[in-house]
């Protein structure tokens, strides 16, 4: 006898195979960006703490500003009165907040007055100027914040 064609069962199997293959992508994908986030928020992090060291221990100007553009989240650091480029630590589809006095504000483009600016006292290490209370990155469900301690310049990354 001459088969042509699938049987129910085949097809069954078929598409359930299907579907746990596109449940796989998803999951992974989604870990992929939340991993992405962690990854975003541990170099703000230190770049803030690195920062911080460096405002004790060296002369000249030292700080870090982190902006936003359309392709991503970047950092500019200045160490020793050097300031190094643009950095990328983050993509497009990083949400970065801060909240400032209470409020809640979007990360925007360098100098649009929406980026942030560290910079630390020499003797005592606490942040300088008008300093947020916490950032809060997030994307794909994933969220971290660094808290923020203005008289210490203490960080704390959640």
């Amino acid at each position: 006898m001459n088969k042509k064609g699938y049987t129910l069962i085949e097809l069954i199997v078929v598409v359930a195979l299907m579907g746990l293959a596109i449940s796989v992508v998803g999951i992974s994908l989604s870990y992929i960006q939340s991993t992405r986030v962690k990854d975003c928020a541990e170099k703000m992090n230190y770049a803030i703490e690195t920062t911080r060291v460096n405002a004790m221990s060296r002369t000249g100007d030292n700080k870090v500003e982190f902006y936003k553009s359309s392709d991503g989240v970047y950092m500019i650091r200045t160490a020793g009165g050097i300031t190094g480029s643009a950095e990328k630590i983050g993509g497009s589809s990083i949400s970065v907040k801060y909240v400032i006095s209470g409020a809640e504000q979007e990360l925007g483009d360098s100098g649009t007055g929406n980026d942030l600016v560290f910079e630390f006292d020499k003797a005592s290490g606490a942040f300088k100027g008008l300093t947020p209370q916490k950032i809060i990155l997030s994307g794909s469900g994933k969220e971290m914040t660094i808290s923020l301690y203005k008289r210490t310049g203490k960080t704390i990354l959640e």
